[in-house]
């Protein structure tokens, strides 16, 4: 099973903020603070105050649907997040990473598990061996998170379930939000979540 790590970028030129915060939090194992930035790490939150490196933190918001950003540049960054104006006293922004880092710790784990890969549903993402490939929408996650507890299940079944449509509607939302599922999966050779078999869908955890 992956651990539930917290995975912190200091985007900083601030040599005394960055120690501060490495010497508070580097004693957590669970606390790992994050050099170079790839798809594969889910970053969890964003210290930022470096104007240099607005357009990597414009590349974490698209590909991170649970990131928390707190800036400290006293510049608007047009993004939710967390502003803390300066002059600051460490602590309060030492308070706020360990909050956030609390909360995360705290969010109960559910994790599918695959033949190759596994989802964790609470910050919807694929792992394999510990790296976080891609990301989830919410309905990708209700699809796998139903289809997990329920061995088969028909295409109205979903419509009922996950999107709240009545026998009378004719769409095809089951098969296209598979399909993107499907296709976040093949996209990293992984093999295919989710078999239709005799009209009913089932995850493939054989």
């Amino acid at each position: 099973m992956t651990e539930n790590k917290f995975y912190i970028l200091i985007l900083t030129k601030d040599k005394f903020l960055k120690t501060a915060i490495f010497n508070s939090f580097s004693e957590e194992k669970k606390i790992e603070f994050v050099e170079t930035v790839n798809k594969k790490t889910a970053i969890n939150l964003v210290i930022f105050d470096n104007i240099n490196q607005k357009d990597l933190l414009n590349k974490l918001i698209k590909q991170s649907l649970n990131l928390v950003i707190v800036n400290t540049s006293n510049d608007d960054l047009e993004v939710d997040c967390i502003t803390i104006q300066k002059p600051f006293k460490i602590n309060k922004l030492l308070f706020v990473i360990n909050e956030n880092f609390e909360l995360n710790k705290n969010k109960s784990v559910n994790i599918i598990t695959f033949l190759d890969c596994e989802v964790q549903t609470h910050n919807r993402v694929i792992m394999k061996d510990g790296k976080a490939l891609d990301n989830l929408t919410e309905k990708e996650i209700e699809i796998l998170s139903y289809l997990h507890k329920n061995k088969k299940v028909d295409k109205q079944i979903l419509l009922d379930k996950v999107w709240n449509y009545s026998n009378l509607v004719d769409t095809k939302v089951v098969e296209s939000n598979i399909y993107k599922l499907r296709q976040k999966f093949k996209k990293h050779n992984l093999q295919n979540p989710i078999l239709f078999l005799d009209g009913y869908y089932e995850l493939n955890k054989k």
